[in-house]
């Protein structure tokens, strides 16, 4: 009979008289010694090895992140787990609260280990292009949002100016929004960014028409948009 200790696992019975051999995984081993064997020498050896695990490394959203380190393991061997998040996207725990993207567990039992990701918040600077033509809502300044925020923005101009529409840019690239307030929902693909959201004012302009009365006696200056 062989008992294995702890951590550690019986595989197989090898029979050997030194030109042949044979396994058996029966445990206890029990063997009717055949005539044949008159006169031999036998060994049998009890076989063990470590006990293994298996480590499944998860991601909570593969959209957000990937993670590697899933396989099978000895017993009291090291498993290295690495969470790696997306583009616009951050690591935050694993679920047994451990913060570390990258990690060594040592092997004592089957175990899953998922990693939760989150999307990057997105920083918004609020901004006039002209202070004293307006001012916005919220007022001008810095501020987070996260994916799946909704944000509303309202612009209102001073006397004698209007709301022309807002731009927004990250630096590579910026577009105009005409509509006044501005609401939307932040989309995943803005996480990370940092955006300037700028609320563009310009002066009243009037029309003067200038006439001639009768027009045939005289000429009149000055027409035109002020």
């Amino acid at each position: 009979n062989a008992t294995a200790n702890t951590g550690f696992a019986f595989i197989n019975w090898t029979i050997s008289n030194g030109v042949l051999s044979n396994t058996d995984a029966n445990n206890p081993l029990q063997v009717v010694i055949p005539a044949t064997l008159a006169g031999s020498s036998i060994e049998v050896t009890a076989n063990f090895n470590y006990d293994q695990f298996t480590i499944n490394a998860l991601s909570s959203d593969t959209l957000l992140g990937t993670v590697t380190g899933s396989g099978t393991y000895n017993n009291g061997a090291n498993a290295t787990l690495v969470a790696t998040p997306a583009l616009g996207c951050r690591f935050v725990q694993w679920n047994d609260g451990d913060t570390n993207a990258t990690r060594t567990v040592v092997v004592t039992s089957d175990s899953p280990f998922t990693a939760t990701f989150d999307y990057l918040p997105i920083n918004v600077v609020l901004a006039i292009n002209n202070s004293w033509m307006g001012n916005t809502m919220p007022a001008p300044g810095a501020y987070t949002y996260h994916v799946g925020d909704t944000v509303i923005a309202n612009a209102t101009a001073n006397e004698h100016y209007h709301f022309v529409n807002w731009t927004v840019s990250n630096g590579a690239m910026s577009y105009d929004i005409n509509i006044n307030p501005a609401l939307f929902t932040v989309p995943a693909l803005m996480a990370g960014m940092n955006i300037t959201v700028t609320a563009n004012f310009a002066v009243d302009q009037y029309t003067i028409t200038a006439q001639a009365n009768p027009e045939s006696m005289g000429t009149v200056l000055g027409s035109g948009l002020y």
